[in-house]
């Protein structure tokens, strides 16, 4: 069987190298083929490939205005994720003030604040005080609540 020559694949800075060398330095095309097991084919295939995307090389890049872009993403990526964070908080309060509540609404008659509480409480001691006299519960006095 034959032997076969292993593929070498260049990264594109050792293919600039290799063209460097014979463009500038004038090293003949075959020394450089010979001394990296390279086909000519292959080396004018890379002189073409870049004399065609050269242009490339010198057009302005629209650097400042990708930069922009990266910048406004990430600041909209952010405020998504604060939104979102906000957002999960308040349905997990609402979720807990759902279990709480059960089904209902606040109810007529619930003591909404310390003073509606010592009203009722008030109310309820004349009550048993002064009305039902005779009751089983002891006499009561404002200052105990």
């Amino acid at each position: 069987m034959k032997d076969r020559k292993k593929r070498y694949n260049y990264t594109s800075e050792e293919k600039v190298t290799l063209l460097k060398r014979h463009l500038v330095d004038r090293v003949p095309v075959s020394d450089i083929c010979d001394q990296n097991n390279l086909q000519p084919t292959v080396f004018y295939r890379w002189q073409k490939e870049f004399f065609q995307n050269g242009a490339a090389a010198f057009q302005k890049s629209n650097k400042r205005k990708k930069k922009q872009n990266e910048r406004r993403i990430k600041a909209l990526e952010k405020k998504l994720q604060t939104k979102n964070e906000v957002l999960s908080e308040l349905m997990e309060e609402h979720i807990k003030l759902k279990k709480n509540l059960g089904s209902e609404c606040i109810r007529p008659g619930v003591l909404l604040s310390l003073d509606d509480a010592r009203q009722v409480v008030g109310h309820s001691i004349d009550y048993y005080n002064n009305i039902r006299l005779n009751s089983a519960i002891p006499h009561f006095s404002r200052t105990l609540y």
